[in-house]
């Protein structure tokens, strides 16, 4: 990927404060226009220990990684494309969405529901890093603030100038991309 460098970087940063003691770890969502980089760029971060590489995920999904983010086998919630987890009828990615809140915010401490009970000794959090589209964060940026998403978050939103859009016409054209 050409100029991504500072999202990396960012990344890594989030992905490291996830192994901060008595401190709770930081998340991030980055925005930025289709065929950007994103999925690409946090896709180099999937086989990294403790993360969780996510295409798809539901309330019920999350639930059931929240064991082995209480062993911190996981730290990390990955989603290359949020899109997928907005999609889906609006109560159950509200459902969702205030779920992830308070997984990273104060960390989940029981569940009970019609299938599930789940009661931890100590609050159940982790951090979690997403991709979406600038069009799809603004359709839902209401909502998100609403709900105090967008403020448990750090927003990284980039795009590309003229000439870094030319580098990578060059790069496609010139085939580098395929070696």
């Amino acid at each position: 990927m050409i100029s991504n460098t500072q999202l990396e970087e960012m990344i890594s940063y989030i992905l490291f404060s996830s192994y901060l003691i008595d401190d709770r770890p930081v998340s991030l969502l980055i925005t930025a226009e289709p065929e950007s980089g994103k999925t690409t760029t946090l896709a180099k971060f999937k086989q990294n220990n403790g993360t969780a590489f996510i295409s798809d995920l539901t309330y019920t999904g999350l639930v059931d990684l929240l064991p082995r983010f209480e062993t911190k086998e996981l730290r990390t919630l990955l989603i290359p494309d949020m899109l997928k987890l907005l999609s889906r009828k609006s109560t159950f990615s509200a459902n969702l969405i205030t779920l992830i809140n308070e997984f990273i915010e104060e960390g989940i401490s029981a569940i009970y529901t019609y299938k599930t009970t789940l009661k931890f000794s100590n609050p159940v959090r982790g951090n979690f890093i997403a991709c979406v589209t600038s069009g799809e964060a603004l359709n839902n940026l209401g909502y998100w603030t609403k709900v105090g998403f967008v403020s448990r978050l750090i927003p990284f939103s980039y795009g590309y100038t003229n000439q870094e859009i030319n580098k990578i016409f060059e790069f496609i054209i010139t085939r580098k991309h395929s070696k």
